[in-house]
């Protein structure tokens, strides 16, 4: 105080005791600091306050000290004014093909890992903030990759047999040619066994088909229509008759002829008789060579069959049971033999045929071949 009567207060502020931004408060003999809101302390707010001493930051972050107040230095993964914010990695769904997002902050990972052996080897580990940022998938059977983006196809190892394959997630579907089942499409399907198709004959399986081998007189891919082709015995001359079915509708029949006819119904001769002094006279005037066949059937030992006129003139004689040829063309008076006992009533085929170089002889089954004078000019 001052003054002639100490009526005059001396304002003990004006001399700005108060620091750091403290509001002075004069009062009688002295003043007041009052620190509010600046963060500092004391007599004159003269002492920083340490806001990080009351640890406010949250998930192993380290704070620093402000003038009133504080900064907290996240590690990554985290979030908010004192960290407190775990980042969801996981909101966003990153895992692929239905994968499980795990996230490497879940400090309860680490501590199941001995327990299970599905858990991505990370939490085997111990649980660390430096290592708490991001994700790992748990990815389902038949994928791979960070985020199980790789859908693994099981088609590769090729495992259907006899069909497509349709690769899906960890598994496979074998869409099976016809005439094929079973989960690799490994079964032909028996379609005999399956279907019992044939009604008057034998099944015989095959692939995605079947074939009838029909009893005697039935027809169709089924044996189910009774052929009717034979009923008005078509073959002559004793022809046996062999009925089928044509398209399925059609009744046809075949003649198997006797030695003598042919044609479609065994109507057309093709033998004829000889008296014993009669013979087959051919032309022979080609110059490119020719052949003939015939067969015959007789009880005589000796005989002309066949006389051949012109530049390439032969004779064709049984002699003693044995074919004998004779030929200008050839080296041999005696001709060529060949055969035995073609004189025994049984039908004998024969064969002759002359070219510019040799001449050929068969009688049934028995084949001679023989060079031949040139036949140019004769």
């Amino acid at each position: 105080m001052t003054g002639r009567l100490c009526e005059i207060d001396i304002d003990d502020c004006e001399s700005a005791p108060c620091q750091n931004g403290g509001r002075c408060i004069d009062q009688l003999g002295g003043f007041l600091c009052d620190c509010n809101q600046t963060g500092f302390s004391g007599s004159y707010c003269q002492h920083n306050i340490n806001e990080c001493d009351s640890n406010p930051c949250s998930n192993g972050a380290e704070c620093v000290d402000k003038i009133n107040d504080y900064q907290c230095k996240c590690y990554p993964g985290y979030t908010g004014k004192n960290c407190e914010e775990d980042i969801d990695e996981c909101e966003s769904n990153p895992c692929q093909h239905s994968g499980k997002c795990l996230q490497r902050s879940n400090v309860t990972l680490y501590y199941l890992h001995n327990y299970s052996k599905n858990l991505p080897a990370i939490f085997s580990q111990p649980f660390s903030f430096e290592n708490a940022s991001g994700y790992e998938c748990i990815c389902v059977p038949g994928t791979v990759g960070k985020n199980c983006e790789i859908n693994i196809n099981e088609c590769d190892s090729s495992p259907c047999k006899n069909g497509n394959c349709i690769d899906g997630i960890g598994n496979y579907t074998c869409e099976c040619e016809p005439g094929f089942e079973g989960a690799h499409c490994e079964t032909d399907i028996d379609e005999c066994l399956k279907y019992k198709p044939c009604v008057h004959g034998t099944c015989l399986d095959g692939r995605n088909n079947y074939n009838c081998d029909c009893d005697e007189l039935w027809g169709g891919k089924n044996c189910s229509v009774r052929l009717t082709g034979c009923v008005n015995e078509p073959c002559l001359n004793g022809g046996g008759c062999i009925p089928y079915l044509e398209n399925e509708t059609q009744h046809k029949f075949n003649c198997s002829c006797k030695q003598g006819f042919q044609g479609m119904t065994c109507d057309t001769v093709t033998t004829m008789s000889l008296a014993a002094n009669s013979l087959l006279i051919v032309n022979t005037s080609r110059d490119e060579g020719y052949d003939i066949q015939l067969r015959f059937k007789t009880t005589l030992p000796n005989g002309i069959l066949a006389f051949g006129n012109g530049a390439t003139s032969y004779i064709l004689v049984l002699n003693n049971g044995r074919l004998n040829l004779h030929s200008a063309l050839l080296n041999r008076w005696e001709g060529v033999f060949i055969g035995s006992g073609l004189n025994e009533s049984k039908w004998q085929k024969v064969f002759v045929a002359i070219n510019s170089s040799h001449l050929v002889l068969s009688a049934n089954e028995e084949q001679t071949i023989y060079p031949i004078n040139s036949y140019e000019g004769l």
